[in-house]
């Protein structure tokens, strides 16, 4: 298993080292296990999530159903997250309610967009249609910890492998304690507060107010380059 774990790590994250609280995360999962862990902003976030989404592909325990809080991450996890896993020959699709056309007829499989192993949703889009997946990887934030977690276990169960966000260690705890996952404690330290500010769409995009907040760091996600 450790030698899987660093053959996945190497082909998604085309030969940079994972860190070793991904690594044992990743562990648990290979060794048919089920986690929680904080990883916030500068924690590696993103490639957690896509290195255990290939894992679970990778041992027949998928299709994965990665469930994110908001429509705009999945679109962005989706977006950074798919040239990894298509380099390991994995197929990748995301959706959520902001999508044109979107309906519970288009919900029964993850497969049902374009034959998807790895589908990203919203976590509203899942609790409206549970589409059925093999397992499911739910990225949380301090928000979303309380609302989502509850109803996704009475939704899947143990089919939720791992929890990963940038959540508290106590409400990580509390939140994932009726899930039965096993909380891995890495103390990290804390980043400056990163906003995300999704302009994409937007009819003139631009920033208000009440998008800044003192010493922040904010990403901006524009329409293109002008834009940016």
């Amino acid at each position: 298993r450790p030698e899987m774990a660093a053959r996945l790590a190497a082909q998604v994250l085309r030969g940079r080292r994972l860190p070793e609280p991904h690594r044992e995360a990743l562990d648990v999962l290979l060794g048919g296990g089920r986690v929680a862990i904080h990883l916030g902003p500068a924690g590696g976030l993103l490639a957690a999530v896509a290195t255990a989404a290939a894992a679970l592909v990778a041992t027949g325990e998928g299709p994965v159903a990665v469930v994110l809080p908001r429509a705009s991450e999945a679109e962005a996890f989706c977006g950074l997250a798919a040239p990894w896993l298509a380099a390991v020959g994995m197929r990748t699709s995301v959706i959520h309610g902001a999508l044109a056309g979107t309906s519970a007829s288009r919900a029964s499989h993850p497969g049902d967009r374009g034959d998807a192993q790895v589908l990203f949703a919203s976590a509203a889009w899942v609790r409206a249609f549970a589409p059925a997946a093999g397992s499911l990887v739910v990225v949380a934030d301090q928000n979303s910890a309380a609302d989502d977690l509850g109803p996704l276990g009475t939704m899947y169960g143990d089919r939720i492998r791992l929890v990963a966000g940038p959540v508290p260690a106590d409400l990580l705890r509390q939140s994932t304690s009726s899930l039965g996952l096993a909380v891995l404690g890495h103390d990290q330290a804390s980043r400056p507060d990163l906003r995300v500010v999704d302009l994409r769409g937007r009819p003139s995009p631009r920033i208000v107010a009440g998008e800044l907040r003192p010493r922040a760091r904010i990403l901006m996600l524009a329409p293109g380059p002008g834009e940016a």
